[in-house]
């Protein structure tokens, strides 16, 4: 899928066939998530309900309504109706293209990029590149050069967003081994987002205990972590201005527990 950004109008309008019009993140970051639901088998198919997506993501479910139009528009996504059930969503056009894509580039043996005899189901595990090959490797081929001594040189960037990923990891207790793609794929956009908020790496486990205390219905995470960063400081902000000068230490202490920040020594 490290060709997304490639793909080629496939909607209704002949007059935009072959116009090169992408994905933009948050579309891919919706198709991430549909296909999360999408087991690993040939006849598999992808049904899960767009509130659901919306949970994972900290969106409104008519903001997921509205990207999934667009990709639909685009001709990347059909969607086929189920009476009384989930809607199936069939990314195959844009897993077509981008097998195509991979197959011009270069050829790998251990993967198989042809076209999948059967077009009309999602793409299975064995008619496409599979995502931890495309988000991984490749990912690292282009985004990390190698010093002299050959190891891997991370830009100032680079390294601000890993340490926001890191510090998004341990403040929601994931283990590292259980992480799959997709969470991979969230947790670098909510850290980007995060850091294009002004956030620092130290806030993610105040942060966290703010949104625990919102006590929001179903499992959310990092994305719903990102999306609330502002009232969370707005709250804050209005908490300090609030509060008076002096506070005794149990008063302190109890604060301290409350809004998960450390006791100092």
């Amino acid at each position: 899928m490290r060709h997304y950004h490639r793909f080629e109008y496939a909607g209704e309008d002949t007059n935009q066939r072959g116009k090169k019009v992408g994905l933009t993140p948050d579309e891919f970051q919706v198709m991430v998530h549909i296909m999360s639901f999408k087991y690993d088998a040939p006849e598999a198919e992808a049904r899960p309900s767009l509130m659901t997506i919306a949970e994972q993501m900290g969106k409104h479910v008519s903001s997921v309504r509205r990207t999934v139009k667009r990709l639909k528009e685009k001709g990347a996504l059909k969607v086929q109706p189920k009476e009384g059930k989930p809607s199936v969503y069939d990314f195959g056009e844009l897993a077509r293209q981008c097998r195509q894509y991979e197959k011009n580039t270069h050829a790998t043996p251990s993967v198989d990029a042809s076209t999948s005899t059967d077009a009309k189901g999602t793409p299975s595990v064995d008619a496409s590149t599979p995502l931890a090959y495309t988000l991984g490797e490749d990912i690292k081929k282009e985004s990390e050069d190698k010093n002299k001594s050959g190891k891997r040189k991370r830009s100032a960037k680079q390294q601000e967003q890993d340490a926001m990923i890191e510090a998004l990891v341990a403040a929601l207790g994931l283990i590292r081994e259980t992480i799959t793609n997709s969470m991979w794929s969230e947790l670098r956009g909510a850290a980007k987002e995060l850091l294009e908020g002004k956030a620092k790496p130290e806030d993610m486990t105040r942060l966290h205990a703010w949104c625990t205390r919102q006590r929001w219905s179903g499992n959310w995470g990092a994305f719903a972590m990102a999306k609330n960063w502002p009232h969370y400081c707005r709250d804050e902000n209005t908490r300090k201005r609030s509060e008076p000068t002096t506070k005794s230490p149990a008063a302190l202490s109890a604060e301290r527990a409350l809004y998960g920040e450390e006791e100092v020594a």
